[in-house]
């Protein structure tokens, strides 16, 4: 009887060992190593090092982390670990290191701004490393594993703070919480629907969206922007030509119209809560017959109102609160109000302004001067009379040209714009263009009547791609030249 018990207990024991293996072991919170961390803050120099994902440097104190010394090393003493640090000034060029090694500076007042952390093989197959930041005026983010990047990059933001812990592979032990992991400058990218050429490509922050010198106007706008948290970053509306202010936009809606031929004017831009923390939105206007306006600013209208002066062109930037403004000059008119002087105008455009200003003040070629068929050039060599010789004249003394072929031809009426030249059949009459406004065209002309120089602010508008006279269309349209 004792004999067969003892069998029983020998098969007992190899049945449990045989079955042992088929379970996984299961890792106990003593057997998982704790990251030692010391931190080197502002005013503190090195802070005792803590573990078990405690705090390693301040909070509430506004003192920058400057260095960090994370120390994790198996029973044998090798590095478990490798981490870099994103330093101001010098991004991630330190390179990784490793257990116990510093990471970031010591007396160069520098905040470190971001940090990655990854496990050595073959520790990656058994653990997760998981570590956050606590950065200025955001608290801490969430929590990021295994080579992650925690903290912010490219904002120029310090970090105050971090905590670091080391958990059994997949756990869950830990909940993410909180916003987001890190931080980076958000891209901001717009696209344009131009009159004639519909959508254009998408461009990104700071290029020119719409066209400029084409005399096409801008009908609808699309920007993209996100948050941190790809949460919508923007509001945007516009003022439309006939219709007036339009309604809140948001990221990746168009404002403004298609298919109308009604031309954006003016514009609002604003920042939702999250990145106007951080960042002001800039944006100016390319405004037809006026150039590129002054920057405006979060939210403050830009381009003008009470005018029917198309906006052609848009420029946003989104620049960090510490940075300087791109720029000054006024962004909005109100046209009902008053209208931009030439001071106003851009360099290039107050330049243009003063010369047509001088011409056309000329006794040779002010409004009734004798610029009949007979009449040559003054000042330029081309070989032409009268009305041609008026406009020859006009693009020597601007431009210092000799030859309607210096400029860029075109034949649609809709192209017309500030500083051009027209030629029309029916008796070939040339047209000089001082500056176009909306539809409506300023114009200087010699040969008119009875030979004599004609400058007009209301006798020629453009409708429709074609070219009216007081009220009737204006004999056949031959050719443009843009010189500007």
């Amino acid at each position: 009887m004792r004999k067969a018990v003892s069998t029983k207990a020998v098969v007992i024991i190899m049945c449990i060992c045989l079955i042992t293996p088929l379970f996984p072991r299961v890792t106990m919170a003593a057997d998982i190593p704790s990251p030692l961390v010391e931190a080197h803050c502002e005013g503190y120099g090195w802070l005792p090092a803590v573990t078990n994902g405690l705090t390693a440097g301040t909070e509430g104190k506004a003192c920058q982390l400057e260095a960090l010394k994370i120390t994790l090393n198996d029973k044998n003493g090798n590095s478990m670990i490798q981490a870099i640090g994103h330093i101001a000034n010098l991004g991630w060029s330190q390179g990784w290191k490793n257990s116990g090694e510093i990471i970031g500076t010591t007396g160069q007042h520098l905040p470190m701004e971001a940090i990655k952390i990854k496990l050595n093989t073959p520790y990656d197959q058994q653990y997760d490393i998981l570590y956050r930041t606590h950065i200025s005026n955001w608290g801490w983010t969430d929590w990021c594993r295994n080579g992650e990047v925690s903290g912010s990059v490219g904002m120029a933001i310090q970090a105050e703070a971090v905590q670091v812990k080391l958990v059994t592979k997949n756990s869950v032990e830990e909940n993410q919480q909180g916003s987001v992991g890190s931080l980076t400058k958000p891209i901001l990218t717009s696209s344009a629907h131009c009159s004639d050429l519909g959508w254009l490509s998408t461009v990104g922050e700071g290029e020119i969206c719409g066209t400029t010198g084409r005399a096409l106007q801008l009908e609808s706008l699309i920007i993209n922007l996100k948050d941190f948290s790809g949460a919508n970053g923007v509001q945007y509306r516009v003022h439309v030509r006939d219709i007036g202010t339009m309604g809140w936009c948001s990221s990746g809606q168009a404002a403004g119209t298609t298919g109308r031929r009604l031309s954006i004017e003016s514009i609002e831009i604003k920042l939702n809560q999250m990145l106007a923390n951080y960042y002001d939105i800039y944006y100016r206007i390319h405004s037809s017959n006026y150039g590129w306006l002054g920057w405006a600013k979060n939210g403050q209208p830009a381009g003008t109102s009470g005018g029917a002066v198309p906006a052609e062109a848009i420029e946003i930037k989104l620049v960090r609160k510490t940075s300087p403004a791109p720029g000054g000059g006024t962004a909005y008119y109100d046209l009902t109000i008053n209208k931009p002087s030439a001071p106003m105008i851009s360099e290039e455009k107050n330049d243009y302004v003063q010369k047509v200003a001088t011409f056309i003040n000329d006794s040779r070629w002010r409004n009734g001067a004798y610029y009949g068929g007979s009449r040559r050039p003054y000042i330029s060599s081309y070989n032409g009379i009268g009305c041609c010789a008026y406009a020859a004249d006009f693009i020597k003394y601007v431009y210092s040209y000799d030859s309607f072929g210096r400029g860029i031809a075109y034949n649609n009426p809709s192209e017309i714009r500030t500083g051009d030249v027209l030629k029309v059949v029916n008796s070939q009459h040339w047209i000089v263009v001082l500056s176009r406004n909306g539809d409506s065209l300023r114009t200087a002309e010699g040969n008119w009547t009875n030979g004599t120089v004609c400058i007009s602010d209301t006798a020629y508008k453009v409708k429709n791609s074609t070219l009216y006279r007081n009220g009737y269309r204006f004999r056949t349209f031959s050719v443009g030249y843009h010189f500007r």
